[in-house]
């Protein structure tokens, strides 16, 4: 099936404006963006089939959209979730989560420019980056041996570095 079949299934939700507008509670807007969000996490699904890529893997910047496509689309099942199961209080944490990812994942494909992808790297890894060297002085301190896990945090976060054309130095 081709991106357009995908796109030709994903039902059109109708936004009745009018009857909205006469609703008093709550209550009456839940169905309407229930089904609002089941349609963009079906189109967000969607979306993740055409981002390009030739077999041999994508790249940086490419990963890097790849990347915010999966999390929205979890982060949109993780809150239709919430929704139907009445948790308002938890759907709500998600809310923000799904936001930030919309914004940056719209932001970073529409400029589309290298020094923003560069500019993201850098400013995420600046977690990693902490850690890798709050890890280092641990080991540091008990005489230079390290843990089992603090091994693979180091690993995991040099390789997630190489990969992202980040300099830890």
């Amino acid at each position: 099936m081709d991106v357009q079949e995908h796109l030709d299934d994903i039902a059109v939700i109708p936004v009745p404006l009018a009857e909205l507008q006469k609703t008093k509670t709550e209550e009456d807007f839940v169905e309407v963006a229930f089904n609002l969000l089941k349609e963009a996490g079906e189109l967000t699904c969607t979306a993740g089939y055409t981002i390009p890529g030739d077999g041999s893997g994508w790249d940086r910047n490419h990963a890097i959209l790849g990347g915010h496509v999966v999390r929205l689309f979890k982060l949109i099942c993780a809150t239709l979730d919430q929704t139907q199961q009445h948790r308002r209080e938890t759907l709500a944490i998600f809310m923000r989560p799904v936001f930030e990812t919309s914004i940056n994942l719209i932001y970073l494909a529409v400029r589309c420019d290298d020094a923003d992808f560069d500019s993201y790297v850098s400013y995420s890894m600046q977690h990693e980056r902490k850690l890798y060297d709050h890890i280092k002085e641990n080991v540091e301190r008990r005489a230079g041996e390290a843990s089992p896990i603090e091994k693979r945090m180091l690993n995991s976060i040099e390789k997630t570095a190489r990969n992202s054309g980040y300099s830890l130095d």
